[in-house]
């Protein structure tokens, strides 16, 4: 192996270096020296960069006297899944997350004008605390002397999948924004000017949003891709981390909007800059301290003390010193006195309470991610809120939220009532009744032929279950398909009413209409997770094997075989589908690594048939084993057979015909052969399982045979009624299936993408938008005017 270790050394010395560089950066900002803090910042981000650099190289090139690079990655693993695992485990992970706020406070310094001296300042205090963790969690502490240092210990087997590589620094990238928006509030703050920080932060603020947002549907993907439990979301405790912080990104967003348009919100935008960085902190040290348990399906090491120590701190300084500057500019800063709002019918007043109910959710997502916390520090068992409770918790809510999402763009800031909303109203509610209705002739009717005049329809798909229902918060239970349909009619309603919108922007300025984009895309989301999960169905308690085929959802599942040996991780269960029409070979993943305790553990990979409308999602589990570490393929229960009597064992039929006796019952050599009639698609063929007495209380009871992995098995005899007790066994894997119907998951894919291309445009729409262009840092920034806010919408 070529010894890289200086490189390490090197990458341990550029994080000390960045710790420096900080310091001396937040000094600058103290001493009043704004251009010497920035340079501070700038030599902190290099440091930074270049040890995470290092740290890459380490991995390429497989440096494992190093624990961090030997813990997460092997020499077998793929370049990709080599360079991912820089990010895989929890030193790397903070090293990601000081990369992407580095890069962020260090691109977006040059755009702060006179609030460059604070930005820089608070940037660099946050980065050198990072540092601080980076050096007590170390990705680049060598192994003690003697490690056996031939291998790596590899990824683990959920992590072995493209999501690894574009996923982690994807949603970093977002944090990292956190960082910036954190400081440009505390500094906007310092500087006692609350108005011209807005122009400045808002591409940056939705650059966030994107990214964030982004970074979660990804983990979405790969949970539902990979997981094998067939959904894209269960408000899993580390699911929340980051959905808490984007929930308030997109607060921020409309907040700047109306203080651009009404020259109000001042002080509620500062917070709402400030709480995405705090809940995220927050939900880092929940996710790293260990308070989780087994709660999540995200697994961190538990950290260093020092470092946690570290942690707590960036956490309560952040909490504490934006509450004490927050409350010192209250004393200095005066706000211009806010325009009356003109009437409830206004954008202002939808506004307000779409920011409040959408702070609603993220209290309950915040709250529910806690009580874990809240568990272990009373001395429970740390449990997960369940994702039922979420669902019903948040569903009012987001009733709400989408209802003043297709009203407000519709709407004035003038007191102009409903009246341009009025225009639209008969035709969006015609348009939402028709699609609900189309729905709610799906779920119906979907796999079967219905007859209309002289045509014959076939809907695609399954029927929704009838009798399914959903539990309410207060009022009991109620039928699933109204429930579910009413939601869906919620989010099409604002689907059709933002088109509506984004029409009459595109025809004025074609890249202001990127803004509704990101609306359509987040209730086409929406409307794919609750349509695909609300009509879900599972079958389960089958078993593919190559002696039978099995049904579910109309397919014909018949076993081919594997495609490798089990300790292969790309081995495949090939399955082949046919529901007559439609001829498809599945191909899940199954395989092995040996466990701690000495047994193989399963890992599974789920295959997604996809279809326009839905999915069909297979997953394969594994067989049992015994205590010995051998394969025990399963097979039936004994069942007791009289001479002349037949039975069904896995779809073949055995007929039970007498029992043949030799040598003395009850001494060693005595054995009873049972003759038994198989009739099997060969045709019929006779058997004579045995049971031999080898010794005292020894039985020997060997399996025949049967051919196509099935063998016969003699368990007992009965000498009063001449019965027998027999049982069939598998001679070949038997695989336990389980399959899901996903109707129209395609919403989720489809609405991700424009939601991300949305927030893209939009970003770089208002990137150096100015309403009051050539104006110089040190003036404060103009209310837009309500005519201009009208005609040119800045709705995102």
């Amino acid at each position: 192996m070529n010894s890289l270790t200086w490189v390490g050394i090197a990458g341990g010395a550029l994080v000390a270096a960045a710790g420096i560089l900080a310091l001396f950066g937040f000094v600058a900002a103290f001493l009043d020296k704004p251009v010497l803090a920035a340079r501070g910042l700038w030599g902190t981000s290099l440091c930074l960069l270049s040890a995470f650099v290092g740290l890459g190289v380490l991995f390429v090139t497989s440096q494992f006297q190093f624990r961090y690079v030997q813990r997460h990655s092997a020499y077998d693993h793929e370049l990709q899944y080599k360079i991912a695992g820089v990010w895989s485990g929890q030193e790397g992970s903070f090293l990601l997350w000081a990369i992407g706020s580095a890069l962020f406070c260090s691109l977006a310094v040059s755009k702060t004008g006179k609030y460059k001296r604070w930005f820089s300042g608070v940037c660099c205090l946050f980065l050198g605390a990072l540092a601080g963790i980076l050096m007590f969690e170390s990705p680049f502490r060598l192994n003690p002397a003697g490690t056996d240092l031939r291998d790596g210990f590899g990824l683990p087997a959920s992590l072995l999948n493209y999501w690894v590589v574009i996923h982690p620094p994807t949603i970093f990238l977002g944090f990292g924004c956190l960082t910036a928006l954190f400081a440009w509030s505390v500094a906007a703050m310092l500087h006692r000017d609350l108005d011209t920080w807005i122009d400045q932060v808002r591409p940056w603020a939705l650059i966030g949003l994107s990214f964030c947002g982004v970074g979660l549907c990804m983990g979405g993907f790969w949970a539902y891709e990979t997981l094998g439990w067939g959904g894209f979301w269960a408000w899993d405790p580390v699911e929340n981390t980051s959905l808490v912080p984007w929930i308030f990104l997109a607060v921020l967003i409309h907040g700047v909007i109306v203080q651009k348009a009404r020259s109000k919100w001042h002080w509620h935008n500062v917070f709402y800059a400030a709480a995405p960085f705090v809940s995220f902190v927050y939900g880092t040290f929940l996710t790293r301290s260990g308070f989780l348990g087994d709660t999540s399906v995200h697994n961190f090491a538990q950290m260093d003390r020092t470092a946690m120590w570290i942690l707590v701190g960036i956490g309560a300084a952040a909490l504490a010193g934006f509450g004490g500057v927050f409350a010192w500019a209250r004393k200095r800063i005066d706000v211009p006195s806010p325009q009356p709002n003109p009437g409830f019918w206004t954008r202002e007043t939808f506004y307000a309470y779409g920011n409040w109910f959408m702070m609603s959710v993220g209290l309950v997502a915040g709250f529910g991610m806690s009580v874990p916390l809240i568990q272990s520090l009373q001395g429970q068992q740390p449990k997960v809120v369940d994702e039922h409770l979420y669902n019903t918790m948040v569903s009012i809510p987001f009733m709400v939220v989408m209802v003043l999402m297709a009203i407000a763009p519709l709407l004035s800031w003038r007191a102009e009532g409903l009246a341009n909303f009025k225009k639209y109203f008969v035709n969006l509610l015609a348009a939402t009744i028709a699609t609900v209705g189309f729905l709610l002739l799906w779920v119906k009717w979907g796999g079967n032929e219905v007859q209309v005049g002289p045509w014959i329809i076939r809907f695609p798909g399954m029927a929704a279950d009838p009798g399914k229902q959903v539990q309410m918060l207060l009022s009991g239970s109620v039928p699933a398909t109204p429930w579910i349909l009413f939601l869906i009619g919620l989010c099409a309603f604002s689907v059709y009413a933002t088109l509506v919108k984004a029409f009459l922007q595109f025809r004025k300025k074609p890249l202001s209409s990127a803004g509704m984009l990101t609306h359509i895309g987040f209730a086409l989301t929406m409307a794919g997770l609750i349509f695909s999960r609300g009509f879900e169905q599972k079958v389960t308690g089958i078993s593919v094997h190559e002696s039978k085929t099995v049904s579910a959802f109309g397919y014909k599942m018949s076993l081919m075989g594997a495609s490798s040996t089990f300790d292969n991780r790309h081995n495949k269960i090939e399955i082949r589908l046919d529901n007559g029409q439609d001829v498809h070979v599945a191909r899940p993943g199954l395989y092995f690594t040996m466990g701690q305790n000495g047994m193989p553990n399963e890992n599974v990979w789920p295959d997604i048939i996809s279809r326009p409308l839905y999915d069909i999602y297979v997953v394969v589990r594994s067989f049992q084993f015994n205590e010995d570490g051998t394969p025990d393929f399963g097979g039936s229960e004994p069942q007791p057979l009289l001479p002349g009597q037949t039975g069904v064992f896995f779809g073949t039929m055995a007929t039970y015909h007498g029992m043949e006796t030799e040598g003395t019952p009850g001494m060693a050599g005595a054995k009873f052969t049972a003759v038994i009639t198989i009739d099997t698609a060969e045709g019929t063929k006779t058997v004579r399982p045995y049971v031999k007495l080898v010794g005292p209380g020894q039985l020997e009871r060997p399996v025949v045979d049967l051919g196509h992995g099935l063998g016969l098995m003699l368990d007992s005899i009965n000498a009063a009624d001449k019965s027998a007790n027999i049982s069939f066994k598998y001679l070949t894997p038997a695989y336990p299936v389980e399959v899901f119907y996903k109707p129209l998951t395609i919403l989720v894919w489809w609405g991700v993408g424009i939601m991300a291309v949305g927030g893209g445009l939009t970003a770089y729409y208002r990137r150096n938008q100015r309403s009051d262009k050539g104006r110089r840092d040190d003036t404060p920034a103009q209310p837009e005017p309500e005519t201009d806010a009208t005609q040119d919408p800045v709705e995102v």
